[in-house]
């Protein structure tokens, strides 16, 4: 993690999706500390490289173990303070729940993708994850 007024904060996350039915759902979590619903996603540790991060991330606030189908685009935002922060996105696939989480988050729904805005604290967020998700490989892969 990058830290300072002139540095980039640097954060990974996890976008967890599968299908339901006709319909394609990602998770998401509420964090009490910030009353705010969003993804799994946290600091990047010293010496740890994005991937990681995420997987790590998305373990400790939803107790899933996934597996990494593609990074997607760096998404940009400027924090309350003013800071530049930068989160690097997973899309993955859900492999086994019930790990054990680190509390920051008390609970977790999948939500319709066509449904994110109206459940994501961070509209633009939501409009980056409906983006870029890779919509095709549900025909392929997800089930």
């Amino acid at each position: 993690m990058k830290k300072g007024k002139s540095q980039l904060i640097e954060k990974a996350g996890g976008i967890i999706t599968r299908k339901n039915g006709d319909h394609i759902e990602v998770y998401v979590v509420h964090r009490p500390r910030y009353d705010d619903w969003s993804v799994p996603k946290g600091h990047i540790d010293e010496g740890e490289e994005p991937v990681t991060a995420a997987l790590r991330e998305v373990a400790e606030e939803a107790g899933f173990h996934c597996t990494v189908d593609k990074r997607l685009p760096p998404y940009f935002y400027r924090l309350p303070t003013g800071e530049e922060s930068v989160i690097y996105f997973f899309e993955m696939t859900l492999v086994e729940e019930g790990l054990e989480t680190d509390g920051e988050v008390d609970y977790g729904e999948w939500v319709m993708l066509s449904a994110l805005r109206s459940r994501i604290s961070y509209g633009t967020m939501a409009d980056y994850i409906q983006e870029n998700l890779s919509i095709q490989s549900f025909a392929d892969n997800k089930s």
